[in-house]
């Protein structure tokens, strides 16, 4: 089958899918009790706000991990280096437990070196099962620059996931704005991806 047709059918499933999730938003929270209350220190909104942006991200993911096993890797996951079953599994593993701490977090709050030290762990262990997704060097073509990272790569990677995890976290104030911040660079990395003349 053509990817550009399969392409099309996930793009339409995908939205159709989430056409559905925005149109009982309600309902969901009400059946999950998914609900960030304001505490008037750390959380100042007024309103009571649902929790289902990171459910909806989940169902997202899980259905494009699915699809694209369907298709046996063809159209996501492996133009990210994720060639085997075994890499695939590792990485949704890792996912579900960023997720959950994420989830335990909002409705727990669980206090920060804790919480960074639980996603510290996550990521470690992740990366010491997937080789292709440590940093190795960084190439910046535009001033013919590049630096290797040797033996500290490793750790290297480790940071600059926690450090975007938290850039992430601090970004998430208007409801969904983060997840169309994301879907618009997952595109975008996406496109790139598949045509080295894309912006």
């Amino acid at each position: 089958m053509d990817l550009n047709l399969n392409i099309l059918k996930i793009l339409t499933l995908s939205f159709l899918l989430n056409l559905l999730l925005f149109y009982n938003l309600d309902k969901i929270s009400k059946l999950l009790k998914a609900y960030d209350f304001p505490d008037n220190y750390r959380k100042i909104h007024v309103k009571v706000i649902p929790l289902v942006g990171g459910y909806i991200f989940l169902i997202n993911f899980i259905f494009l991990i699915l699809f694209d096993l369907s298709l046996n890797n063809k159209l996501f996951l492996e133009y990210y280096k994720f060639l085997s079953l075994r890499e695939i599994i590792i990485f949704t593993l890792a996912s579900l437990s960023i997720y959950l701490v994420g989830l335990f977090d909002d409705k727990f709050s669980i206090e920060p070196l804790k919480r960074l030290l639980l996603l510290t762990l996550i990521i470690y262990i992740f990366l010491l099962f997937s080789n292709g997704s440590i940093l190795e060097r960084i190439n910046i073509k535009i001033v013919n620059f590049s630096f290797s990272f040797g033996e500290e790569k490793l750790i290297f990677t480790v940071i600059c996931v926690i450090s975007l995890i938290n850039i992430l976290n601090f970004y998430d104030g208007i409801n969904l704005e983060l997840i169309f911040y994301c879907l618009f660079l997952f595109i975008y990395l996406f496109l790139k991806s598949h045509n080295e003349y894309f912006l």
